[in-house]
């Protein structure tokens, strides 16, 4: 993966939060759809993030997001579901394992 489309991708999974929370049914039906096709593999990542923002309709210069530096290190402190479908918790000391969802067989995310 190149470095613009790995921006791409990172560029859409930073603005998840936001697009998740977003009332517009057409919205969440597209990404809803965009996420089904990433989780299937069976396009380029970059492809499907990108038809995902021309279907919405948004020029590259309209969907810029600060992506935060993320460090090398998974940080300690407080994770939760990777989905977001629970509100379980998991607190992972300094130098612990990284917390696991068992549902997801996922890592579970960071959660400041």
């Amino acid at each position: 993966m190149t470095a613009g489309n790995g921006a791409l991708v990172g560029e859409f999974c930073a603005s998840l939060p936001e697009l998740e929370a977003d009332g517009d049914q057409a919205v969440r039906s597209a990404l809803n759809a965009a996420l089904e096709r990433l989780r299937d593999s069976q396009e380029s990542p970059p492809a499907v993030v990108d038809a995902f923002w021309q279907a919405l309709g948004l020029s590259e210069s309209l969907r810029t997001v600060d992506i935060p530096k993320v460090p090398s290190t998974p940080p300690q402190g407080s994770y939760g579901c990777p989905r977001q479908v629970c509100n379980r918790r998991a607190d992972r000391g300094s130098g612990g394992p990284m917390p696991f969802c068992p549902v997801y067989r996922e890592s579970m995310v960071f959660r400041p």
